[in-house]
């Protein structure tokens, strides 16, 4: 009988002290909601004091936001924390992403992964979100792409669009699943009606080689969503079908978002006049627009004009300076550029060790004249160390393709 009146007593003094802690948050919202941030603090910190998860959690927001008190995320991150402690699944949300940014505490995503999961089992759509995103990358917890399919798919059934287009993916290739074809297609489709323009985008790519129709539905369904590289893509498909104007306007418009590719390709057709008035100046803006943006082909193209002083002023050792971006990127055409460059010392000192590096990296990637120049420099053992073997085996990879160079190699070899 003892035991149990000492239970019932301490219950009661639970629900008393409960009691006068809801009340105070109670005050303290209908504070905030008119805005009296200082009396909301006031009344949330009692509340707080006396164990109220969601008025600590509030708190936490408050200090984090700078609202009625100094902004201090150190405290923002310890309400949050006993917020956390107590269970609450927003709290431990909110911790989980102080930690996971290092805002208010070290950065720490093993412990946001931790976090994040105890608040995801609570049903915590954010949380949800995040777990699932870290359980993908495998950041601040192992890797596991079948867990994480798990969690999109708990999301997915809310509909949440970017879990359908998760999904889609993991299923296209096979990622964490059971490889199916026409549930990833499923799965694309219910992220696209619900406005996901990736997944727009990436069912016209798998339309596009079967039908022509489709593809453009969902091409254009993302381009009106301003996604740049769709507006490129039905742009090279109004091209392909011979729809000249319309390929330009959506040219124009990716471009004008920034998408390299784009920018690149309506480069080349000012600089060929194609479709276009031939404009060098512009071709030059395009094409530096888009190297900026680290696209080896555009790089390569503005060493072009920089060499050659066409669209802007010929500056020779700017060009090596290009070539060598889109070199390094493994971009073939660029490493034979950068090459010639150092063969013939333009822009740069003569230096037949890096021309020979260059020439044999193009070579090797198929370019027919890297072929042939690499083929000769083993030959002189100039830049390299002579080698006949290796010298014939690059001189008839020449003979045998279809450039200008082929007849020269296959004379050297006779």
């Amino acid at each position: 009988m003892r035991t149990l009146f000492l239970l019932l007593s301490f219950m009661l003094s639970l629900v008393l002290t409960a009691q006068p802690a809801q009340n105070e948050y109670r005050w303290g919202m209908a504070y905030l909601r008119s805005e009296q941030y200082v009396e909301a603090v006031k009344s949330l910190t009692k509340a707080a004091e006396k164990g109220n998860p969601a008025a600590a959690v509030q708190l936490g927001m408050l200090y984090h936001q700078g609202q009625g008190v100094e902004q201090n995320d150190e405290r923002a991150v310890e309400y949050y924390g006993r917020a956390a402690q107590k269970g609450d699944a927003k709290g431990q949300y909110l911790l989980a992403n102080m930690m996971q940014m290092g805002i208010g505490t070290p950065k720490d995503p093993t412990a946001a992964a931790f976090y994040y999961a105890k608040a995801a089992r609570q049903g915590n759509v954010e949380a949800q979100r995040e777990l699932a995103e870290m359980l993908y990358r495998g950041n601040g917890v192992q890797r596991d792409r079948k867990e994480a399919a798990r969690w999109y798919a708990e999301l997915a059934a809310r509909p949440d669009s970017n879990a359908l287009f998760m999904l889609g993916g993991m299923y296209e290739y096979g990622d964490g699943v059971k490889k199916d074809s026409l549930r990833s297609v499923d799965y694309y489709r219910q992220a696209a009606r619900l406005g996901h323009s990736q997944a727009m985008l990436t069912l016209g790519y798998n339309y596009a080689a079967t039908r022509s129709d489709s593809a453009e539905y969902w091409y254009r369904k993302a381009a009106d969503l301003q996604l740049p590289e769709a507006q490129y893509n039905l742009a090279l498909l109004y091209f392909s079908r011979g729809d000249v104007a319309q390929g330009l306007q959506l040219l124009e418009a990716a471009a004008g978002l920034h998408y390299a590719e784009a920018e690149n390709n309506l480069g080349n057709l000012y600089a060929e006049g194609r479709y276009v008035a031939k404009d060098p100046v512009r071709a030059f803006q395009l094409y530096k627009r888009a190297a900026e943006q680290r696209l080896p082909e555009a790089q390569n193209n503005c060493g072009n004009m920089l060499e050659a002083g066409e669209g802007t002023a010929a500056n020779p050792a700017s060009a090596l300076e290009y070539y060598a971006r889109a070199a390094v990127q493994n971009y073939a055409e660029a490493q034979y550029n950068l090459a010639r460059l150092y063969a013939t010392g333009k822009g740069t000192t003569q230096d037949w060790q890096k021309a020979a590096t260059w020439f044999e990296r193009a070579a090797q990637q198929g370019k027919p004249e890297a072929q042939y120049n690499i083929g000769i420099l083993y030959l002189r053992g100039q830049g390299v160390t002579a080698d006949t073997a290796k010298a014939h085996h690059y001189l008839r990879l020449a003979a045998q393709s279809s450039s200008p160079v082929a007849a020269a190699a296959r004379a050297l070899l006779h």
